[in-house]
């Protein structure tokens, strides 16, 4: 997950199988996701750097490869910039 710095993100979780629960630690933010439902967070990130985000819930077998990356641009354009590389990586100009 890539984000700017200081801009509002809405993030709509969903889940097929089971209850887990969304979190990002260094923000504070935990979320249950509900299968069948969609559930919108609303965060915005105060500083730059990368942290780990993953599921809080014990929620089967695979739970301990439930992690992710969470990269906080330091701008908009940073993050604008990263975002065009990777269009242009995927041939999607």
């Amino acid at each position: 997950l890539r984000i700017p710095v200081d801009t509002p993100v809405i993030a709509r979780l969903v889940t097929k199988d089971v209850i887990h629960s969304f979190k990002i630690p260094v923000m504070r933010l935990t979320q249950d996701v509900i299968p069948g439902m969609e559930i919108p967070i609303w965060f915005e990130a105060k500083s730059t750097g990368n942290f780990q985000l993953g599921c809080a819930q014990l929620c089967g077998l695979g739970h301990y490869e439930m992690k992710a990356d969470l990269v906080i641009h330091p701008s908009r354009e940073d993050f604008q910039r990263w975002l065009d590389d990777e269009h242009s990586a995927l041939g999607l100009d």
